[in-house]
């Protein structure tokens, strides 16, 4: 199989990182996660309030029980008042549920052992078979929740009565929980004016791209504070912004102004996420254009703190695609339409950010009909039911939270359920064993208050509260902290002598752990390297279909339409970049026989991803000219089509096409690259004489026909670009033992173990 050559200058991307020592490589990762980064401190001290006051209203009022209620508060998010209000509604709801399906269960099967046994083994089928049916995975989880709970509260000794209202106060102090968390939230938001903050948001991204800026204009690696700083921008997108918006008391026409700005924002943030994923180092033709860049966002950052209107920058002719820094020009070009945007000039229709998007409906399509579904909840009641088993038949009813262990770790995938296992195990001997055991054995006997009490709680939730607002790869050990020490210490309203309840808590965890190792994982649970190829491969072909001939239809509809169509189009592809990561991440937790293969297909992956999506962020900018202009130029909507068509032949080719298929694609694309650089030097030329003409008459020109040429040729280049970097790896993703020797003698890389 022969390598084509390119037809263009290769961009080059970072390779995976090298395996270094784990100890290191646990210390950077613990520096990044738990750095601090603007609003981290607001919205752990809200966090802290909130469970501060519902951890007083359980020992006020004595509800039994009562653990779950301060722990809700630290499961909310804490977007908006409005988010933090319609998470709360979900987890009442959930919670409402379980209720009703507990208290309704037990009075047809508790009176005899085995249908008791019946209704156990039933409710926790149920509950996995919600896991894997329900969209909204908080909602699942607290039906999950309630149920467990419940179970060992039904088994126990006692009047039917006290076991009944045990359940109501369960849910009663989830819902006491929940409404504080919200309350909170509310009395925070109506002490900051909703402008200052989106105002506030809006510097703060100018600052992180200013910043990263800076380091590459001194030609340095950019700082891991702005790096993850820039992701978790780019993951929440700016909804929270738009949600402040829409409570802000703006005029109707500013409010339009602003809401294109913060649009314009965040995909400017996104291209500078995209950036510090690949090895972007600017070359010396490039240094000036970073540096002024950085200069017009300094200046911009600077207006807007002052609350100014920022100086209005003029449109000039899209400067060429740098190879080293093909998203440069883009940035530059959303730099100015943002100083547009603020002195109320109009501006062009803007899809939603990365991290918005319509509420996901609450059950899955295929929750009848796909049997997956079926086999994840058998797994799941195997698992649990064990559990359930072990502890009943040695009658050691302490390690109850066995079965919360199963329900709390089971994913589709194997390495996502053992990364979660592990944060549960790690959170669960942090809180339980250091801050539990710790505090009852040194703290607890020396208190006589309910303030000292308060204060070691609040030191204890703040630390949970710090963990759970990093990245998702980190935040749930902080809500396993959390939970355990409340179990211990918040369940019961009087100083425990024992410490068997917080070493039974962690045994069960352990216990929960084994039985998911040996039972769920083993009953068919599919690998997530095999999850990780499936996705990365349909997210590319989703690509390579946006934004192509069949949104032309879609732009003779009505614009809010065909902007909702697309819109679902971008959400999808981006939960898939993010899915791809974290099943990317969870690979590392797997060790079957093709680890070796596994984890070769995850670096050419992780390697590749940075590329893919610099392409999706080039099609999203062609396609808001699309949708400003109505078309694009004859050429840029054909190298468009050229680009999405040769992207849409490369999965075929990483399944085992041979590559005569993607050659003929060379002449065109050869061609196409050359009229556009004859047409980009025509139109720039026409540009700069209607500029001289406007200037000497006391006008201004915003022709910017220029710009979809250069974005179709930065297109093609990376598209050319990425498939020539895959055809260095010289092999098919098929996971055959042939190929994989075919592709030790034609390339050096490592063989990408059948991403196939």
């Amino acid at each position: 199989m022969a390598t084509a050559a390119p037809v263009s200058p290769t961009v080059t991307f970072q390779k995976a990182p090298q395996r270094g020592t784990y100890a290191r490589w646990l210390w950077n990762f613990l520096v990044s996660e738990l750095t601090p980064y603007p609003g981290r401190g607001s919205v752990v001290a809200r966090m802290v309030i909130s469970a501060t006051l519902v951890m007083i209203a359980i020992m006020t009022f004595h509800i039994p029980g009562a653990a779950l209620g301060a722990y809700y508060t630290l499961n909310i998010p804490r977007d908006s008042p409005r988010s933090s209000l319609k998470a709360a509604s979900i987890s009442i709801a959930a919670f409402a549920a379980g209720t009703v399906y507990v208290v309704f269960g037990v009075m047809l099967f508790v009176d005899s052992p085995v249908t008791h046994f019946l209704w156990v083994v039933g409710s926790l089928f149920v509950v996995f078979y919600v896991l894997s049916v329900t969209s909204v995975y908080n909602a699942a989880i607290g039906f999950g929740f309630l149920v467990s709970i419940a179970i060992p509260l039904w088994d126990r000794s006692g009047s039917t009565n006290s076991k009944v209202s045990g359940t109501l106060f369960t849910f009663l102090a989830v819902a006491v929980g929940c409404v504080i968390a919200v309350a909170v939230e509310y009395v925070a938001a109506a002490f900051t004016h909703s402008g200052d903050r989106i105002l506030a948001g809006v510097a703060d991204r100018l600052l992180t791209v200013e910043r990263l800026l800076h380091c590459y204009e001194q030609r340095l690696k950019p700082e891991r504070t702005t790096v993850a700083r820039l992701e978790q921008y780019a993951t929440i997108g700016t909804g929270a912004l738009r949600q402040l918006l829409g409570q802000a008391r703006y005029a109707p026409a500013y409010l339009g102004q602003l809401g294109a700005v913060i649009a314009l924002t965040g995909r400017l943030t996104d291209l500078a996420a995209v950036m510090t994923e690949a090895s972007h180092m600017p070359g010396a033709e490039d240094v000036s254009r970073v540096r002024a860049l950085r200069l017009r966002l300094q200046r911009m950052r600077r207006s807007l703190l002052r609350q100014q209107v920022p100086q209005v920058l003029s449109v000039e002719p899209m400067r060429p695609a740098s190879a080293a820094m093909p998203l440069l020009s883009e940035m530059e070009r959303c730099v100015v339409l943002i100083s547009q945007g603020f002195a109320g000039d109009p501006v062009e229709v803007h899809l939603p950010g990365a991290g918005e998007g319509k509420a996901a409906p609450l059950f899955a399509r295929d929750a009848f009909t796909n049997p997956e579904h079926v086999k994840f909840a058998i797994r799941g009641c195997l698992a649990s039911s064990a559990c359930y088993i072990f502890y009943t038949a040695v009658d050691w009813p302490g390690i109850n939270t066995s079965v919360a262990t199963c329900i709390l770790t089971a994913f589709t995938t194997i390495g996502a359920s053992r990364q979660k296992q592990l944060l549960r195990v790690s959170g669960a001997l942090a809180g339980g064993v250091l801050f539990g055991l710790g505090a009852q054995v040194f703290v607890l006997p020396n208190l006589d208050s309910i303030t000292g009490f308060m204060l070691l709680f609040a030191f204890v939730t703040t630390v949970s509260a710090w963990i759970t607002t990093s990245s998702p790869r980190l935040a749930y050990a902080g809500l396993q902290v959390a939970l355990a020490y409340y179990l211990i210490n918040l369940n019961e309203f009087a100083f425990r002598i024992s410490l068997a309840a917080a070493r039974d808590r962690v045994v069960g965890v352990f216990v929960g752990l084994l039985a998911m190792w040996m039972i769920f994982d083993q009953l068919g649970a599919k690998p997530s390297a095999e999850s990780m190829r499936t996705v990365f491969l349909e997210n590319l072909r989703k690509i390579a279909d946006f934004g192509t001939s069949r949104d032309h239809a879609i732009s003779e509809t009505l614009p809010r339409k065909r902007v909702q169509v697309l819109w679902a189009e971008r959400n999808v592809i981006n939960r898939n970049f993010a899915n791809v990561r974290s099943q990317a991440d969870a690979v590392l937790f797997e060790f079957r026989q093709s680890r070796t293969d596994d984890l070769a297909a995850r670096q050419h992956v992780r390697a590749w991803q940075p590329e893919l999506r610099t392409i999706f962020l080039i099609k999203l900018a062609l396609l808001q000219d699309r949708l400003r202009d109505g078309s694009l130029p004859p050429l840029a909507e054909e190298a468009a089509a050229h680009a999405s068509a040769l992207l849409a032949e490369t999965p075929d080719y990483i399944l085992g096409k041979p590559a005569e298929t993607m050659d003929r694609y060379e002449a065109g694309s050869a061609r196409l690259l050359a009229e556009l650089e004859t047409q980009i030097q025509y139109v720039d030329g026409r540009a700069t004489e209607r500029a001289d003409d406007a200037h000497a008459a006391g006008g201004s020109t915003r022709d910017q026909r220029g710009s979809p040429l250069q974005l179709a040729r930065s297109l093609l280049l990376l598209v050319t670009s990425f498939v020539h970097n895959i055809r260095e790896v010289n092999v098919p993703l098929a996971h055959t033992r042939r190929r994989r020797r075919m592709a030790g003698k034609r390339s050096a890389m490592p063989p990408l173990g059948g991403l196939g």
